[in-house]
């Protein structure tokens, strides 16, 4: 596992099947740095039921109801598993997810981060600024039901750092 603290972000232009309500694409990280934003990079762990049930359709549809508040932060939301295409497709026609889930099964960008369930905030220059590693829900303040405010916070503490504020 590596460690990462402002360090340029491995893997940028690795080209992934990325799939949302809209369709499917090829994508790459250095797509959405072209668009001057923050990335806010999820990883989560393929699960027997794919992404339909349990922890990770919870934790996706927690991130898609504050796509707007990221977008606010100047963020783009990019969940990213080993999962194929076709098994992340249920949900994400299901709930209507409009964030892009890239399809990685040959562990390229999974990899290069070294994370199966992990959350990485990359600034716009392609550095990470922030990791969350191996994220036990249930213990202490890490609960799927705050995760992804608690990346929101992360990143506007970020923001601010950088020089901005609300």
């Amino acid at each position: 596992m590596r460690p990462f603290g402002n360090e340029r972000a491995p893997a940028l232009d690795v080209a992934l099947s990325s799939l949302n309500v809209d369709g499917a694409q090829l994508s790459t990280l250095s797509d959405f740095l072209k668009r001057g934003a923050y990335i806010v990079l999820w990883f989560y762990p393929e699960d027997a039921t794919g992404l339909q049930d349990g922890n990770n359709a919870k934790e996706a549809i927690n991130f898609e109801r504050l796509k707007a508040e990221f977008g606010e932060l100047d963020a783009v939301l990019v969940a990213c598993s080993a999962q194929a295409t076709n098994r992340q497709r249920k949900l994400v026609d299901e709930k209507l997810l409009t964030i892009p889930f890239l399809s990685d099964p040959d562990l390229k960008l999974v990899g290069a981060f070294g994370a199966f369930r992990a959350t990485f905030i990359i600034d716009p220059s392609g550095m990470v600024r922030w990791a969350e590693r191996n994220v036990e829900f249930g213990v202490g303040n890490f609960n799927l039901d705050n995760h992804a405010e608690r990346v929101r916070r992360e990143l506007y503490r970020i923001r601010n750092a950088d020089g901005w504020s609300v």
